[in-house]
């Protein structure tokens, strides 16, 4: 991994917080209950963007930065780390601060005559002071970059340029200003992308909240509606609009045909996890804090309160909520997202999603019920759609060539459009909700970091094999010979010890774990188990047990029901960006096979240029392991000609590598095979769907293949 290299020109926004941390799962953090994030969405993240914000953004596009909001947070306790960080920034900064807090001000007047270096105070009114770099809003931030820019630029040593915001006449109108609130993530991004930074309301916030308590209470009035959900269609095609007109322009110039069109959507699908229940006592909280809203966004409250109780609950909610769209508006700003916040969902689905709860997992292994796991991952899919998305997004989404970055704890790569699942069309990866402290550390280690997969990851990738049953040792073999073939280390590690060496020796840019994986009931964690003994969170964090690429083949190390810390936390607190994990038990035979073909595949696209991202290659040989594995099958039982068996086979190979041909080879496939059979069996339905078990944590869209980053710069710069 590197750090992340920031232009001159870009603003470095710097949280201050005296709180210490809190970690608990399921609420917010405390130190972002506050409305720095909020005024984030309306500043600029670079200079640029106040000369020529269109031409910034196809700057952006063309040289693949994906820097983002330059937004870091401090603990007051770690007071000479800031001040070092404060005397060593090239770039403008801004940083928040707490008048009611001596540090936050003693932080102030060391740089209170800084030409490059200013403040935003919460509770300014008990602070009494004036300075030069006190920004009191963010619409004072822009006009003071306006009016004081020449003494500014001279601080960062820039010549030659000229800040002044305008917007084009003809995106006057292009961004409408709707009074449900989820949307405004997208309002201040599509602001951001035209240059709209000196935007200003004809209308108070007193009249604003009014007209989104009536936006509310019509929206009551059809609770089932997707009424308000379809605000997002006008406001994701115009995000897309920019993206799709430098290509048909020929402004952005693609390396591949198989690669994304358009940005990932940020989508997020909060969910009421069940376990809430072991943190409170009273179960009228617990119904306050999990109440679900309808279709239309609605809460569904069905036990009466009292109006305190209701205060209260309403009042958590809209924290978490708040939150999770703050967090979303971060992630977003890498490449420009737009984000979607689906309806909150609970108990309405407890049933169904507790058939793959971690106590079912040794019913899950029964040979019988896992010949059912399509049958009810797919009815579960097809009741989230139908409760999450209205028919228009539905529809959106289906047709929209990009991959998907999920916030949810739900198995949201079950959820089906046209009875599809989403993971087989779209380039899935998911951060989970629980913890939700964790969401800003994703954030953080992605804008800090960058990681790439160049010609020397196949020969930096560590494959430990945890276990000596014979079901296992089957594999161990052909791993070696893999290992030979390709370069990659194999270390057989039966103890924790073990582990630690050979991962501090070896410093791998790809820990694969092969090993049985397991669930504490009791504290509601996952873990693998190395031999005897049990790799858990704690071992990896405190012995930096890391890689910035983990793949975990290992039983349901991921539950959707039933846990609410899992392992994979637990590498992104130590250091990685991407955990490709499980969320129920999987056969050794097919998890063996899929992880062989990724060490087998990978060689191959580096060296090709096939893929542009970790998470394109990921969801690619995820995808179609199933497919490989009924081909597999179909071999050994008929007799099949060679050229038609490779011609099929490679055809549905080719075809799942395009986002276009995707649906019609998942509608297809099973009539393909039965060309090659001269049967009726439905062999590819009827196998089981090892693809469907499986998640890609973190953000793997942002780990690029090296070759096709050069490929792309080439074409797009030089």
């Amino acid at each position: 991994m590197e750090i992340r290299r920031k232009n001159i020109t870009s603003i470095s926004y710097i949280q201050v917080s005296d709180y210490s941390e809190f970690n608990n799962s399921f609420l917010p953090p405390v130190e972002f209950n506050n409305e720095v994030i909020e005024f984030l969405k309306m500043v600029p993240v670079d200079l640029l963007q106040l000369s020529d914000s269109l031409e910034f953004l196809e700057l952006c596009n063309r040289t693949l930065n994906q820097n983002g909001i330059d937004f870091s947070f401090f603990y007051s306790h770690s007071f000479t780390s800031l001040i070092d960080l404060l005397e060593t920034t090239p770039q403008l900064t801004l940083v928040f601060l707490d008048s009611k807090s001596e540090i936050h001000k003693n932080i102030f007047a060391k740089f209170k005559n800084s030409e490059k270096i200013y403040f935003h105070f919460r509770n300014l009114n008990d602070f009494n002071l004036s300075a030069k770099n006190i920004v009191l809003n963010y619409q004072d931030f822009v006009q003071l970059l306006v009016e004081r820019q020449d003494s500014i630029l001279k601080a960062l040593g820039i010549n030659n340029f000229i800040i002044n915001p305008s917007v084009n006449i003809i995106y006057k109108n292009f961004n409408p200003f709707f009074y449900f609130i989820p949307t405004r993530n997208n309002y201040f991004l599509l602001n951001s992308i035209i240059g709209n930074f000196v935007v200003s309301s004809d209308e108070s916030v007193q009249e604003i909240n009014k007209k989104n308590e009536a936006e509310t209470q019509k929206a009551g009035k059809v609770p089932n509606s997707f009424e308000r959900q379809n605000s997002y269609l006008s406001q994701i095609n115009n995000i897309d609009f920019f993206q799709m007109i430098s290509l048909k322009k020929g402004l952005i110039k693609l390396v591949t045909n198989i690669e994304p069109k358009v940005s990932p959507l940020i989508l997020i699908l909060p969910f009421n996890n069940p376990d809430i229940k072991s943190l409170y006592k009273n179960n009228d909280v617990i119904d306050l804090i999990q109440t679900e809203q309808t279709e239309n966004y609605i809460s569904n409250v069905t036990t009466k309160k009292t109006i305190t109780m209701a205060i209260a609950g309403s009042h958590i909610v809209k924290e978490r909520i708040t939150f999770l769209d703050n967090v979303s508006f971060l992630h977003s700003s890498f490449a420009f997202s737009p984000v979607l916040r689906l309806p909150i969902q609970g108990k309405s689905i407890y049933r169904e999603l507790s058939f793959f709860r971690s106590l079912s997992f040794a019913s899950l292994s029964n040979p019988l019920n896992r010949k059912k796991l399509r049958r009810s991952i797919l009815q579960f899919g097809n009741k989230l759609s139908k409760k999450v998305l209205s028919p228009n997004l539905q529809d959106t989404i289906k047709e929209r060539d990009g991959q998907i970055v999920a916030i949810t704890d739900l198995p949201i790569e079950w959820l089906t459009i046209n009875n599809i699942p989403l993971i087989f069309t779209h380039d899935v990866c998911r951060l989970p909700e629980t913890s939700l402290h964790g969401l800003m550390s994703i954030h953080a280690i992605n804008k800090t970091f960058r990681f790439s997969i160049t010609t020397e990851t196949i020969t930096k990738t560590l494959v430990i094999l945890g276990n000596n049953e014979d079901p296992f040792k089957f594999w161990h073999d052909r791993v070696y010979e893999s290992s030979i073939k390709n370069g990659f280390a194999v270390r057989h590690c039966l103890s924790l010890n073990e582990v630690k060496h050979f991962v501090h020796l070896l410093k791998p840019d790809i820990l694969i774990f092969d090993c049985h994986g397991g669930v504490d009931d009791e504290s509601k964690t996952t873990f693998l188990k190395i031999g005897n003994e049990i790799l858990d969170g704690k071992f990896v964090i405190e012995n930096e047990i890391y890689a910035p690429i983990v793949f975990i083949s290992a039983c349901g190390t991921a539950p959707t029901y039933g846990t609410y810390n899992i392992i994979a936390n637990a590498f992104f607190e130590a250091g990685s960006l991407s955990v490709t994990s499980t969320y129920i038990p999987i056969a050794i035979n097919s998890g063996s096979f899929l992880y062989l073909r990724i060490l087998e595949k990978l060689p191959f696209a580096i060296k090709q240029i096939i893929h542009k991202n970790w998470l394109e290659f990921i969801c690619h040989i995820i995808r179609t392991s199933t497919l490989s594995e009924t081909y597999l099958n179909i071999q050994k039982k008929y007799k099949i000609s060679t050229d038609e068996f490779v011609k099929s086979n490679s055809k549905a190979l080719m075809d799942s590598l395009v986002f276009s041909e995707r649906r019609k080879l998942y509608s297809e496939l099973d009539e393909h095979i039965q060309k090659l059979t001269s049967d009726k069996k439905l062999h590819y339905s009827e196998t089981i769907p090892e693809f469907l078990l499986y998640s890609n944590l973190g953000r793997a869209d942002l780990i690029l293949f090296k070759d096709w980053e050069t490929a792309y710069i080439e074409k797009n710069v030089y």
